[in-house]
């Protein structure tokens, strides 16, 4: 950059020149991004989450990637790198944000059992219920159990196996007792 000083006491005061120089650096793009909604463990990260904007014509990088499934759990990073059109003017710029990944509940299947004569004991005939993840059920009344002529209502938790991601169930059935012919 130049400049030109003109004096406006010309008798005693000549005109000077100065010349310095300039740096102009790149700007950095803003990016807009807010923490996404929770989401429930199996949900493939979209473009639901994955969601930033940028004051400038660019390409977003998000780590990790859309199609991730996460595992449950509170506050996990999602972050990103932009990349502007206009490198020359722009330089990249990085943002994060929070997500929470809330436990998944399995599905149980358990059809209401056929009648059972009073006398049989309850087993896996009627304590039959199937989970849509591994992991182990307890049933009440147990297995063994002789029931009374009438309505009953069986019920069953479930605890999965993987703690982490799914969180506990329960179901119920009704079985009907006959009294003997």
């Amino acid at each position: 950059m130049t400049a030109t000083f003109t004096p406006t006491d010309y008798v005693n005061y000549t005109t000077a020149l100065a010349t310095t120089l300039i740096n102009i650096t790149q700007a950095t793009p803003t990016i807009t991004w807010s923490n996404p909604a929770n989401i429930g463990y199996g949900t493939r990260l979209s473009s639901a989450q994955l969601d930033a904007t940028a004051s400038v014509p660019g390409k977003f990088v998000y780590t990790p990637s859309s199609g991730t499934v996460l595992s449950a759990g509170q506050n996990q990073q999602l972050n990103t790198t932009f990349t502007p059109n206009d490198n020359v003017n722009y330089t990249q710029a990085n943002a994060t944000v929070l997500i929470n990944v809330k436990q998944a509940t399995p599905t149980i299947t358990w059809k209401n059992p056929a009648d059972m004569v009073y006398g049989t004991k309850l087993s896996s005939a009627q304590l039959d219920a199937i989970s849509s993840v591994p992991g182990s059920f307890i049933y009440n009344p147990q297995a063994g159990t002789v029931l009374s002529t009438g309505m009953h209502t069986l019920t069953t938790s479930f605890k999965p196996k993987d703690t982490v991601d799914y969180t506990t169930a329960s179901a119920t059935a009704s079985i009907n007792v006959i009294t003997p012919v």
